[in-house]
């Protein structure tokens, strides 16, 4: 049991365990006891033991090493002290980064990163308290840390709860587009200049490889990444619904597999490249060039902002919890990049289930219209199934099949991957397809109770001339004679 502060039993871990007098005089108990548990662990044979109990020590230790990244954190932080580093047995170093580069063998940026972290937590109190606690990992620690910087402080200290809350309620994946998104609504002056280093960044690099095979590489700036690759995404899925359709004419059969295609994932991306710059060729130099199809989400108040920052207006900054401006799969959209958009593209509003077009056709239409497909890609983003596609890329697919009276509207929509949607259909076909012969079965054995009468007891057929016998005369109880 730990003690309380200033009260700490003092003891020392010896050849033969713990000892109170000899050794490391004045090593608290607690860090003992904590060491001669972790061998005591390490001697047990976890395979033996069944899989519950396997799973349960996976989230206990998954917890537990949070805390001794704590633990880790605030006794750095504690020996941060000339008492500690300037004076030693082995003589003294400059700084408590010094002395473990010379007494520890790890990665120097690693241990410079444990002392950094240590010093950070200090002016992160809430977010302390949730790593002592075990509730968040020393990831969510490292990404919160970088909001300490200057130009965020000020916005981190009013936000650090809510941010502790994301961290302790979001998978890594939501929580760190969410830090993303509030990182560049606490700084109005991040977004610009990240666009400038972007452009900066730029490149792409067509050059003679090995048998005069091309060699392509480079670097796009976010924008430039939705654009090509929005494109080549749509021109492969094109491409594979083609060898999908020539694989089974030429196997005569419906149960397509990747290794049936003609041509890989990655070579349908070389073709569909090919096939832009041939369009780009064939066209005429005085057309127009039509604007690119992108899907950025944002709200009413960033849109006002920026508009206003464009025309030179000062305006409040958008709160962090109304703040929105990116593309569909999370990536930040600039101030700037946002008012471009808005003045060289057409605007389409997606509005999930209100006004504008129709949303809503219950069980009089099967298929999801465009307009509902766009308005699930907005609201959903991802494939439901966690493979990582892009809702505008997979299937709009029933949560609750039409066949089994599913409304065709936003309420019952999912967006769902070919795999997964296919394996879905399957299963749902097979369940139906028993319900139906268990109920046919049903049905055939009432039948065959209620019209069932044993052979003895039916009448005899009717002969010409004669009524039909009775086989089971009645008798009368009192005979007249």
């Amino acid at each position: 049991m730990l003690m309380g502060e200033g009260s700490c039993q003092r003891a020392s871990l010896g050849p033969d365990g713990l000892d109170g007098t000899d050794g490391l005089a004045g090593v608290p108990v607690e860090f003992v006891e904590a060491v001669a548990a972790v061998e005591k662990a390490l001697a047990a044979d976890v395979g033996v033991l069944g899989a519950d109990v396997r799973r349960e020590c996976v989230g206990l230790l998954t917890g537990l090493r949070n805390r001794v990244e704590a633990l880790d954190a605030a006794t750095l932080w504690a020996a941060d002290d000339p008492e500690v580093y300037a004076t030693g047995p082995e003589g003294g170093s400059a700084s408590l980064r010094a002395l473990l580069y010379r007494t520890c063998n790890g990665h120097k940026g690693a241990l410079a990163g444990r002392t950094t972290r240590a010093g950070k937590l200090q002016s992160m109190p809430l977010v302390n308290e949730a790593f002592r606690a075990g509730l968040v990992t020393i990831d969510h620690v490292r990404l919160l840390g970088e909001l300490t910087q200057p130009r965020f402080f000020a916005s981190f200290v009013d936000a650090e709860a809510i941010l502790v809350g994301w961290a302790c309620s979001m998978g890594w994946d939501d929580f760190y587009k969410a830090i993303e998104a509030w990182r560049t609504a606490a700084d109005e002056s991040e977004p610009d200049l990240k666009d400038h280093k972007d452009r900066q960044a730029r490149s792409v690099r067509l050059a003679r490889g090995w048998k005069d095979r091309g060699d392509l590489d480079g670097t796009l700036t976010p924008e430039a990444r939705q654009i090509v690759g929005g494109e080549l995404d749509r021109i492969a899925l094109m491409l594979l619904k083609h060898d999908r359709a020539e694989a089974t004419k030429r196997l005569g059969r419906d149960d397509i597999t990747n290794s049936d295609l003609a041509r890989t994932p990655q070579q349908r991306r070389h073709d569909a490249l090919v096939i832009i710059a041939e369009r780009s060729n064939g066209a005429d130099a005085d057309a127009t060039m039509a604007s690119p199809l992108l899907y950025i989400r944002t709200t009413d108040r960033t849109l006002a902002a920026a508009l206003a920052k464009a025309a030179g207006i000062d305006t409040d900054a958008v709160a962090v919890d109304d703040f929105e401006c990116e593309f569909d799969d999370g990536t930040q959209l600039t101030h700037s990049q946002l008012v471009k958009y808005l003045i060289d593209a057409k605007i389409r509003t997606v509005v999930q289930g209100g006004d504008g077009e129709i949303l809503h056709f219950g069980k009089t239409r099967r298929w999801f219209t465009r307009a509902q497909k766009e308005a699930l890609a907005y609201r959903d983003r991802f494939c439901e199934c966690g493979c990582g596609l892009l809702a505008r890329h997979v299937d709009a697919d029933h949560h609750i099949a039409w066949e089994d009276l599913g409304d065709t509207d936003l309420t019952n929509a999912v967006a769902r991957c070919r795999t997964t949607h296919t394996r879905k259909t399957i299963n749902d076909n097979a369940k139906r397809r028993e319900q139906r012969q268990q109920r046919n079965e049903t049905a055939r054995q009432q039948r065959l109770a209620q019209n069932h009468t044993p052979i003895h007891q039916r009448p005899s057929p009717p002969v010409f001339g004669q009524p039909p016998t009775d086989p089971d005369p009645p008798t009368d109880p009192d005979p007249p004679f």
